[in-house]
């Protein structure tokens, strides 16, 4: 009889359904941790002991705002650096978000079933599962706009003040954590102001101004910064014009859809599920037409909800920098998205008859199968974006007196130093211009430089001259004997062309992308 009556508490089976999430999640926290991850690692590492240092690093350098290494820096103390002590951080934020689904889903439609849909859909998708297993900040910024969207909810339901006193809160902590917070905060305050005006509750707008306010005051200290680092863009640095690219693919809101649900990072997969995917939207799209035959009122306002925060987000997303396909996953900048959407199929699930929602959830389920084991899988399979510690274990086990490592890209040079041995400190070759990292005060062997890290976003072909007056002087500075390169098959810019006309040999072969690490030795 205590099982029965346990089997039917929500809670019971929402305790089950974060079990399925750890169990997961827990594989990939012990994978290699690729660019982008330890660039935030090599700061905080760098900065553990000198807070103000960190900050003038930030806003000299760093193109994100600072609560994320604050946060970073007082759990590596408690915790180590180790990739899975690191990570488990994002775990606690991604298992948060999977209960906070379960809420939202009972927020918005109005029943638990829903919530406990939600929260299914939510601990077996592919995109939660990434950015629960990753250092960065995109898990958590994206529960922190969850529970923006909880707040004004309840405040709407309730007219409860206090709500909005913990939107505001929320969405100061959001903004200091990624400028991508943006991304959430705008459609939320959309949804309000549009609130406003249909149900024409005129005395809102003065607590709309008052959020807005104190969110641009608790925020006001960090906003130049932020408006630097966004003109600086207009100046030439080295001769180099920030790259800007202002096309977009031209099914850019299809594929944004398509990686907020099946999420992959290599966009070629197996035409079985293409099939499948096909089959579960047009499985989605049957359950939406049965029920608003059926004249469910019920669905239209939560529906037209989430769709409202959907195609803002996603429209606002398309003309900001951040949807450039920069990165394999460039649509982490609206991670919060597939939350939604996982809440409009629970929503419209529970308003079907029980077979027919298991029925619905189930051809989901099955369509991730395949892109969860990709993920799962992905530790004992090569990973392009995490071959820093594969390169740099080569080096530690070759290296020799005499010999110097060259990373491809200056901006990379911390990342390759953060698993080479504490006596070997890698050079950069792109931006040519920039012969030294030493001549800028910013940068360090854990971190780069203001050049270093701008050229990121200024990349342009490298002329001959360029290219022999860099190369040259690193080998005046060293007079090495044997060079390591790195990288060099990611983008060409001569360096091996340069190296075998100037009196070096060929000793190891990269093999394209899988081993991207070249050996030069000095002819005799």
């Amino acid at each position: 009889m205590r099982i029965s009556k346990l089997l039917h508490k929500h809670y019971f089976f929402l305790a089950l359904i974060l079990v399925l999430a750890v169990c997961l999640r827990l594989p990939n926290l012990s994978q290699p941790f690729w660019g982008d991850e330890i660039l935030s690692l090599q700061i905080v590492r760098h900065f553990q002991d000198n807070i103000s240092g960190l900050f003038q690093y930030l806003r000299a350098v760093e193109v994100h705002p600072p609560l994320y290494y604050l946060i970073l820096i007082g759990w590596t103390k408690l915790f180590g650096f180790s990739e899975m002590a690191v990570r488990s951080l994002s775990l606690i934020f991604g298992l948060a978000t999977v209960a906070l689904s379960y809420f939202l889903g009972k927020q918005l439609w109005k029943n638990a079933r829903a919530g406990l849909l939600a929260a299914l859909l939510v601990a077996v998708m592919p995109m939660p599962i990434i950015f629960s297993t990753e250092a960065r900040p995109y898990i958590i910024f994206s529960f922190l706009g969850l529970l923006c969207l909880y707040k004004l909810n309840t405040y709407l339901d309730k007219k409860h003040w206090s709500q909005l006193v913990y939107f505001s809160i929320f969405a100061i902590f959001g903004l200091y954590l990624h400028y991508s917070f943006l991304l959430i905060l705008f459609p939320l305050l959309a949804w309000w102001l549009f609130k406003i005006i249909i149900d024409k509750r005129r005395e809102d707008l003065f607590r709309l101004v008052l959020v807005l306010a104190s969110i641009f005051l608790g925020f006001y200290w960090w906003l130049p910064a932020m408006l630097y680092k966004v003109l600086l863009g207009n100046y030439e640095l080295m001769n180099l014009p920030r790259t800007i690219f202002s096309h977009r693919a031209l099914y850019f809101f299809e594929a944004s859809f398509n990686q907020l649900i099946w999420t992959v990072k290599d966009k070629q997969v197996l035409p079985l599920e293409i099939l499948v995917i096909l089959v579960s939207k047009l499985a989605a799209a049957a359950a939406l037409l049965w029920l608003l035959l059926k004249k469910e009122k019920e669905i239209i306002f939560p529906f037209l909800h989430i769709s409202f925060l959907v195609i803002i987000s996603l429209v606002i997303f398309l003309f900001s920098p951040a949807s450039e396909n920069y990165v394999s996953i460039f649509e982490k900048h609206v991670f919060w998205l597939s939350i939604l959407l996982a809440l409009a199929l629970a929503g419209l699930a529970s308003r079907l008859k029980t077979k027919a929602a298991a029925a619905l959830i189930s051809i989901f389920i099955v369509s991730f199968i395949t892109f969860d084991a990709k993920i799962l899988l992905s530790q004992n399979s090569f990973d392009a974006d995490r071959a820093q510690k594969l390169i740099a274990e080569q080096i530690n086990d070759g290296f020799l007196p005499g010999d110097i490592v060259i990373d491809n890209f200056s901006y990379d040079r911390s990342n390759l130093n953060y698993y080479l041995h504490p006596h070997i400190s890698a050079y950069g070759f792109y931006p040519p211009q920039l012969f030294d990292w030493q001549n800028d005060i910013y940068a360090s062997r854990n971190t780069l430089g203001l050049l270093e890290n701008d050229a990121q976003s200024r990349i342009w072909p490298v002329s001959g001259e360029a290219l022999d007056l860099k190369m040259n002087y690193i080998i005046r500075q060293t007079s090495p004997t044997r060079i390591w390169l790195a990288y060099a098959d990611y983008q060409d810019y001569g360096l091996k062309r340069w190296l075998e006309a100037n009196g070096w040999r060929h000793a190891i072969f990269s093999i394209d992308r899988f081993s991207p690490l070249d050996l030069y030795v000095k002819k005799q």
